[in-house]
């Protein structure tokens, strides 16, 4: 890490559980670059943080370790970051989950908000 990165790093306030553990985040997406971007920026911060590069990979992953957050890339080979979402939350109704999309809106038909357990803001 670059000592610009290092200084940013330490002076960003510290996430972690109350006994000191580090949040544990799930970083999926297809692009090796853009998901080693965001692991490498998230372990600048103390995060603990695993990946994956396909929708039934990252499944299996949230079973065994149950991440704090998800950040999710919507297009994926095996079945798209919704569909991920749901799956997971049907074992981890409230992890949080933050998109990444190359796509400019997702607009989902009507009543398949509600069908994947979306709520108006995991939109």
């Amino acid at each position: 890490m670059s000592s610009k990165a290092t200084e940013i790093a330490k002076n960003l306030p510290a996430l972690e559980h109350p006994d000191g553990s580090p949040i544990r985040a799930l970083v999926v997406d297809d692009e090796e670059m853009l998901k080693e971007l965001v692991s490498m920026g998230l372990k600048m911060i103390g995060w603990d943080v695993q990946s994956a590069g396909d929708g039934p990979s990252a499944l299996a992953i949230a079973r065994d370790w149950r991440p704090d957050v998800l950040v999710l890339d919507i297009m994926m080979p095996g079945f798209d970051g919704l569909e991920l979402l749901s799956r997971i939350r049907k074992f981890y109704p409230e992890v949080p989950c933050l998109f990444l999309t190359a796509k400019d809106s997702v607009a989902l038909p009507h009543g398949e908000r509600e069908a994947r357990g979306l709520q108006e803001s995991d939109s």
